[in-house]
């Protein structure tokens, strides 16, 4: 799709208020003098000058914002040099481009701060979880030979085999 030009769907309704609200008294020192040169010879090539004069108009309205917002506010005259406006959006290219390399770089740090701690939390883990193991296997020999010391009727022999179990 191509670029939709100043005069696309412009009737000269558009391009003479133009001419009536912003033409005449920029070329004008009194409003009448324009609309008598309108009248006068000037009438038949004035028609043309009139749209060029809109599609001018155009420009001035429209090339601010694309500057604006090319450059992250810091150009918006529309007669600024193309060179500036390009280097400026170099510019702005580059300090977007750095701040959020920054801003990544900072995450990452931040994801990998945390996840030394959560490993260290873990080494931690892990050493309780071999200290109670070592406990256990203490305790299970301990219970071991409390039971063998222990003397169990033989009625009460079912007790002693699921202590054993138990145990184990």
């Amino acid at each position: 799709m191509r670029p939709k030009t100043a005069r696309e769907g412009v009737t000269d309704e558009d391009v003479q208020r133009v001419w009536d609200e912003f033409w005449i008294p920029t070329l004008f020192e009194n409003p009448e003098e324009g609309r008598r040169v309108q009248r006068g010879i000037l009438e038949v090539k004035l028609e043309q000058i009139k749209k060029e004069l809109y599609d001018y108009w155009v420009l001035l309205q429209e090339v601010p914002k694309v500057y604006e917002t090319v450059t992250g506010g810091r150009i918006s005259k529309p007669n600024t040099c193309s060179g500036a406006v390009i280097a400026e959006f170099e510019d702005y290219l580059t300090r977007t481009a750095d701040e959020d390399v920054k801003e990544r770089t900072e995450d990452l740090q931040a994801e990998r701060n945390q996840a030394i701690t959560d490993l260290e939390h873990l080494k931690g883990n892990r050493a309780e979880c071999e200290r109670i193991r070592q406990q256990n296997v203490r305790l299970k020999r301990a219970a071991r030979r409390a039971l063998e010391l222990c003397y169990f009727p033989e009625r009460l022999a079912f007790v002693k085999t699921a202590l054993a179990e138990a145990i184990e």
